[in-house]
């Protein structure tokens, strides 16, 4: 283990990261080291322009490094210089990610979570505000969030929008650990998903695999 901590450093050390725009020096540092052997690269985020121009999916340093008019957060957000922030967040939905070993209880929250994120996204882009939505990592919370938007509000295919997101975080952002929607059971709860219908009082509502009507 040492060896390999000491082969990590003297490649970041001999490989330095570009700085970022805006980064601090403690933060371009931290940003050259962790973005081979850690999930907190800067600025963290990538963009989904096929859900829309104004969405982002990115991690807990994401939202200090970017310029976004609504952030919707799962996790508390950092600054440039890694301390708890609260104050980036627009709107807190907070739940864990056990990666795939959530209780019926852990899963019941995050798929209440998932659904009102969707719906702040959808507010947030029908406004023309510029969104990001984060998580730790920036890829099963926030990821879920952003796929069940994809899938209630613009008639996404479930399956197309997971790995349209997956395609997206690869092309956009590099670490290690990088495995972008890999929660079998946020998954799960994307793939019941269903494009919204129309209720009887002519109003848009989203509605899931058990909310809708058997036929």
């Amino acid at each position: 283990r040492l060896l390999f901590w000491a082969t990590c450093l003297s490649e970041a050390g001999q490989r330095p990261r570009r700085a970022r725009s805006g980064a601090t020096p403690r933060v371009a540092a931290m940003g050259s080291f962790f973005g081979m052997v850690g999930n907190d690269d800067v600025p963290g985020f990538a963009s989904l322009p096929r859900f829309s121009p104004n969405l982002f999916v990115g991690n807990r340093y994401s939202a200090a490094f970017g310029d976004f008019e609504v952030v919707i957060s799962t996790v508390t957000p950092l600054d440039k210089d890694g301390a708890s922030c609260e104050a980036l967040s627009t709107h807190t939905l907070l739940f864990e990610d056990n990666h795939g070993k959530e209780a019926a209880s852990e899963l019941e929250i995050a798929r209440s979570r998932i659904i009102e994120g969707a719906h702040l996204v959808d507010a947030a882009i029908r406004a023309g505000k510029r969104t990001l939505v984060h998580c730790e990592w920036g890829q099963n919370r926030s990821g879920s969030i952003c796929c069940a938007y994809a899938v209630l509000y613009q008639g996404w295919d479930p399956q197309e929008a997971i790995e349209y997101l997956q395609a997206q975080n690869r092309a956009d952002r590099s670490y290690i650990g990088q495995t972008p929607m890999s929660n079998k059971c946020f998954n799960e709860l994307i793939l019941q998903l269903r494009p919204h219908a129309v209720t009887g009082c002519g109003d848009e509502a989203p509605v899931d695999a058990e909310a809708r009507p058997a036929r």
